[in-house]
């Protein structure tokens, strides 16, 4: 109940900010939208009681220049913005690892923070991640078609078996079950979702200090002329905000 209550104050703000932020840029031009996954990617962007929020909106909001109008958009395929072309900017936050394809129209953010796949295991039988040899034997959960090129040999060899679902709430309930043995998420969805959902408990499970991923998570826009000439000074922001300790305050808002 804490952690809704603070859900609640960081949109709250966020959205104080982005009424601000709109009057600010009433006669500007130009706009970003950012595009939100609709299924949600807690605790980085969810939609809580029918408003947006999450880290990378309140970071966003934080280092976007005023003068642009920020609109936030909901879709089930959010990549598919970082297609279009025309007067408007849209944006996301994504890792250069996962995107595939033509997106040459793309301007790319410093890194914001680090996202990890951890290996989550049973506290009665934990499992620390430090070599491959870790998980011989191991029935591994992972999540269909996310990749892990550290693990890929042991899928390979045979020396490991994945087992592969579609939500991370399956994947505890099957290592809950003991129907595999570890599981490979996001280390914050799935602390997240041990904090937020009764159903899991944070003492059930046991989490490998050493990634088997880790990869930088950036701001993503379309290269429009204007958001070109802005990249600088968002990039400063974003510097700013890490130094000052800012960035880490906002993300413990959401553990």
């Amino acid at each position: 109940m804490v952690k809704i209550a603070v859900f609640s104050k960081i949109v709250t703000t966020f959205f104080f900010l982005l009424v601000l932020g709109a009057q600010a840029a009433s006669a500007s031009s130009e706009r970003v939208v950012y595009a939100l996954f609709s299924r949600g990617w807690p605790p980085f962007e969810m939609t809580m009681d029918g408003e947006p929020g999450g880290i990378v909106l309140d970071v966003l909001a934080r280092v976007l220049p005023r003068d642009l109008d920020l609109e936030v958009r909901t879709a089930p395929a959010p990549r598919v913005f970082l297609k279009k072309t025309g007067g408007v900017t849209y944006a996301r936050a994504e890792a250069k690892e996962w995107m595939s394809g033509n997106y040459d129209n793309l301007l790319w953010s410093i890194p914001i923070l680090e996202v990890n796949d951890v290996v989550f295991s049973r506290a009665s039988d934990p499992v620390e991640f430090d070599t491959l040899s870790s998980l011989a034997g191991k029935r591994v959960g992972c999540i269909t078609n996310y990749v892990y090129p550290k693990l890929q040999s042991l899928f390979d060899s045979g020396l490991s078996q994945r087992y592969d679902v579609n939500s991370e709430q399956l994947l505890f309930r099957m290592l809950h079950a003991g129907r595999i043995d570890v599981a490979v998420m996001d280390q914050a969805l799935g602390k997240w979702i041990m904090r937020t959902e009764a159903e899991f408990g944070v003492a059930d499970y046991f989490i490998s200090s050493t990634p088997v991923n880790s990869v930088g998570l950036r701001f993503v826009f379309t290269a429009s002329p204007g958001m070109k000439e802005r990249m600088p000074q968002i990039n400063e922001r974003i510097r700013r905000l890490c130094e000052s300790g800012e960035m880490e305050r906002i993300v413990s808002y959401y553990e």
